[in-house]
C-alpha cells in the first residue's frame, strides 16, 4: 500500500520489518516461510530502496533476491530480477554486467515457452543497444521482438513495438514516420489503458510537434505526458 501511494520510505520500513520476521526460524503459525515468499519480500525491498535513491542497498537486495529465486523453479521471477539488475548495473555504469544479466535472463527461456517476461527482456535489451548506438544489435533485437509479439499478441505489446519503431525512425531522422508510429502507439495504448505507453507516446509526440513548429500540439502532448507521469 505504501508503494502504491509513493510513500517509499514507509515501504522500506514495512518491508524491512516483514523480512526480519520472515528470517526467523519459524513464523507465527509455527511453519517456515517459503523461499518464494522470502524472495519476493527481498525483491520488493530492493524496489523500495531504488525509489528513495539508495541504489547500493537496492542492488544488494536484488542480488540477494536473485540468489533466493534461483532456489525455486520460477523462471519468470529469476529472469525478472536479472532484468532489474541489468537496469541497475547500467545506471551504475557497469555496462558489461548489465548486458550479462540480460543474456542470463534470455537464456532461461531456451527450454520453456515464451511469456510476457521474455518480451520485457527483449525490450530492455533493445533500449540498452539503442543507448549504446549498436545499430546492428538494435535491428536484430527488433526483428526478434516482432516475431515474439506475433506469438504473444496484445495491445500493450503492439503499443511498445510501435514506440520502438518511432524511436528508431527518429534516430534515422525520419520525423514523419516516427510521428506516425507514435500516433499508432498512442491509439493502441489508450485502447489498452496502458498508461505507461501513453505517457511515452505523448512525450515523443511533444518532441515531434516541437520540431515541426506546432507549439499548440507540443503543449497538449507535454501536458498529457506530465499528467500521466
Amino acid at each position: 500500500r505504501a508503494l502504491a501511494i509513493y510513500a517509499n520510505e514507509e515501504a522500506v520500513r514495512h518491508y524491512g520489518a516483514a523480512l526480519a520476521m520472515a528470517r526467523e526460524p519459524h513464523d507465527m503459525h509455527g511453519g517456515e516461510v517459503s523461499p518464494s515468499v522470502l524472495s519476493e519480500l527481498v525483491q520488493r525491498l530492493g524496489d523500495a530502496y531504488e525509489r528513495i535513491g539508495k541504489r547500493g542497498a537496492a542492488v544488494e537486495a536484488l542480488y540477494e533476491a536473485l540468489a533466493l529465486w534461483e532456489q525455486t523453479d520460477n523462471v519468470t521471477a529469476v529472469s525478472g530480477v536479472h532484468r532489474q539488475l541489468a537496469r541497475a548495473e547500467w545506471e551504475r555504469g557497469h555496462l558489461d554486467i548489465a548486458h550479462g544479466h540480460l543474456k542470463a535472463g534470455l537464456a532461461l527461456f531456451a527450454a520453456v515457452e515464451p511469456s510476457q517476461e521474455l518480451v520485457e527482456l527483449h525490450l530492455a535489451r533493445w533500449h540498452m543497444l539503442f543507448l549504446s548506438a549498436d545499430i546492428a544489435g538494435m535491428l536484430q533485437t527488433r526483428k526478434e521482438l516482432q516475431s515474439l509479439v506475433e506469438r504473444l499478441p496484445s495491445p500493450t505489446n503492439e503499443a511498445k513495438l510501435n514506440l520502438i519503431a518511432s524511436i528508431a525512425a527518429l534516430d534515422q531522422l525520419d520525423l514523419v514516420g516516427a510521428r506516425e508510429y507514435a500516433l499508432c502507439a498512442l491509439t493502441v495504448a489508450e485502447q489498452a489503458q496502458d498508461l505507461h505507453s501513453c505517457c511515452r507516446a505523448h512525450g515523443l509526440l511533444a518532441e515531434f510537434a516541437m520540431r515541426f513548429g506546432d507549439h499548440r500540439s507540443m503543449g497538449h502532448h507535454t501536458a498529457r505526458a506530465l499528467d500521466l507521469a
